[in-house]
């Protein structure tokens, strides 16, 4: 008996020893790869602009249009770092943006218009806000990298654009007449619709300058693919530069017409704009992606962060860290990103290098600025087990792919020439 019992001991400890063993290895294995993902980033500078905290954003909570007085306050919507400054840009912009729409709407009810001081001084408020965040972005700006101040310019023009619009609705400006000792003559004189059609001109130009500034305010960067089509096979980086060669680069994709896009390496971020009828397949980016002006395209995508703005008819098979956030679009189609990555050692890899590894796949949960009332509730972005537990809402501008439709197999590599 006394045998057994010791036999039995000695395998339980045997037995004991070799899982701390297996433990001990795989935990050397953990850290190995955490200590080379370091490293890359060292390299990449990375590292450091994680470290780095922004100036504070000072910032007036939404108040109502009867223009009740508010202290200041530290908005704090996400970390206040390099990573997080657009996305904590874009939901202080929609702050203001539902401001202004809330003091039209008081203003254009006929039975509580507000009185004209009321006006001015919501006015004056909404601009504190808006010069507030031109002076945070200013500031922050020696620690962003390009890609991100071209999408920050983007956002605070935008948002005076509005300002403007608001405030020439609320104060009209009166039309020129002329006294009443005029003659006839002088009273049919074209001088005012002159003035009205030059307006009206110069705005235009303003207009198409504007977007097309996301391609004149500066040279694309190292890795881009512009003014192509038709071509099926398009690659970054090209053959014959390593994968991690994209560690920390920006990838720019713009004016593109029937092609299909690989990119096979981890990068920095990634902006397409222009493309029609594309299928763009890309590997984890470490940041964020903006796709914008895109019609008829297929994208499959890895980002801590994804913004949508003015692209229509197009399916986003994704994974994305936070929210992702549409402007200004319509029939898109939301779908997580392929299944059969889950089960790739590549991805699994690709996932650590851009720092996304355990982070839970917000695919479905949409923020439609477009309709900001059809926002998912904050209990249902956390509770992420299934897209049944989320609000879908019957939102004009996107819907889920059904999950007979969701890819299954991991993302195709690109096809030798």
């Amino acid at each position: 008996m006394d045998c057994q019992t010791g036999a039995r001991a000695a395998e339980s400890d045997g037995r004991t020893q070799l899982f701390e063993r297996l433990a001990a290895r795989d935990a050397a294995r953990k850290a190995e790869l955490l200590q080379k993902r370091r490293e890359r980033q060292r390299q990449n500078g990375e590292m450091s602009n994680r470290e780095i905290t922004l100036p504070p954003l000072n910032f007036r909570p939404t108040a109502s249009t009867t223009v009740v007085d508010s202290a200041p306050t530290n908005v704090n919507f996400m970390a206040n770092t390099p990573a997080n400054f657009l996305e904590n840009l874009s939901r202080a912009k929609n702050d203001v943006l539902h401001r202004l729409s809330e003091l039209g709407a008081a203003d254009s009810r006929g039975d509580i218009q507000l009185p004209t001081p009321d006006k001015t001084k919501a006015l004056d408020e909404i601009l504190s806000q808006i010069e507030e965040l031109q002076r945070w972005f200013s500031e922050s700006s020696a620690h962003l990298k390009p890609f991100h101040i071209e999408q920050a310019r983007l956002e605070l023009d935008e948002l005076k654009s509005k300002f403007q619009e608001s405030r020439e609705a609320l104060f009209p400006k009166k039309k020129f007449a002329f006294g009443s000792k005029a003659s006839k003559t002088n009273r049919k004189a074209p001088t005012v619709n002159t003035s009205h059609k030059s307006t009206v001109t110069t705005q235009k130009v303003t207009l198409e300058q504007h977007q097309h500034r996301i391609k004149l305010s500066e040279p694309p960067p190292k890795y881009s693919l512009s003014d192509l089509s038709d071509r099926p096979n398009l690659r970054l980086p090209a053959r014959g530069e390593p994968e991690d060669a994209l560690l920390g680069q920006s990838i720019y994709l713009s004016n593109l017409e029937h092609c299909v896009i690989y990119i096979e390496g981890v990068a920095g971020n990634l902006m397409a704009h222009g493309l029609r009828g594309c299928t763009v397949y890309a590997q984890p980016v470490a940041s964020s992606i903006l796709l914008q002006d895109c019609v008829d395209c297929h994208f499959v995508l890895a980002c801590r962060q994804l913004r949508v703005h003015q692209t229509l008819n197009t399916r986003l098979d994704i994974f994305v860290a936070s929210p992702p956030i549409i402007e200004d679009s319509t029939n898109l189609r939301l779908a997580p990103y392929p299944l059969g990555a889950a089960h790739s050692e590549r991805f699994a890899l690709a996932l650590l290098t851009a720092n996304l590894a355990d982070i839970s796949n917000h695919w479905c949960y949409v923020q439609d600025f477009s309709c900001p009332t059809l926002l998912p509730t904050e209990a249902a972005v956390n509770n992420l087990s299934s897209p049944d537990s989320a609000m879908v809402p019957n939102s004009p501008n996107w819907s889920l792919v059904p999950e007979t439709e969701f890819i299954q197999v991991d993302i195709p590599r690109c096809p030798e020439s």
